[in-house]
């Protein structure tokens, strides 16, 4: 026999802090935590012009919805009802972090490196974000919400020369001088 659950919706608005909307927010449905982090992804919506969203065939229970735009750190709200029609998610601007990555031997830019800041909280890696080098070996990554965050590699030919001392994002700040030393001998 195939059993039929009930279904509904979650609806809201996504705003920034000054209560503008925030049209073409991604926005999306998650309970539930797998190693201590929230997972999220079991439904997904896209904010309209006034900043309205709908997750629809959403089965009961409680829920977590966290929200996404450019220029912005991802926010969540919890403990949402089955259709609840007010939940408000309010995002902040996030911080930026920029640099340069260096060959350390042959003292010239390393294009094609994947940098990524992980904030301490997600020190095993969730939550990090990331950018890769240019023909410069430039890198800028966007949207970081206030927290101390490391550099790291990621299965690359290089590894870093020297320890890097964490950075920290507070009020959307911009670290803008990270210098990344690299020699040959990564994974």
């Amino acid at each position: 026999t195939i059993e039929l659950r009930p279904v509904g919706v979650i609806a809201g608005h996504v705003h920034n802090e000054a209560g503008d909307p925030l049209p073409g927010a991604f926005v999306v449905l998650g309970r539930g935590k797998r190693n201590g982090i929230d997972v999220y992804g079991y439904s997904q919506s896209t904010a309209k012009a006034d900043g309205s969203f709908r997750l629809e065939y959403v089965p009961e229970g409680v829920w977590s919805v966290r929200a996404q735009a450019d220029g912005y750190t991802y926010a969540d709200t919890s403990d949402i009802a089955l259709n609840a029609d007010d939940a408000v998610i309010v995002l902040k601007r996030g911080g930026i972090v920029s640099g340069v990555v260096i060959d350390a031997s042959a003292e010239k830019p390393v294009e094609g490196i994947e940098v990524y800041a992980a904030g301490i909280a997600y020190a095993d890696g969730y939550g990090a974000q990331k950018a890769t080098t240019n023909a410069v070996g430039a890198f800028t990554i966007p949207d970081l919400a206030d927290d101390e965050y490391h550099v790291r590699l990621y299965k690359q030919l290089y590894v870093l020369a020297n320890e890097q001392k964490p950075f920290t994002i507070e009020n959307a700040n911009h670290v803008t001088d990270l210098e990344l030393r690299v020699l040959r001998g990564g994974v």
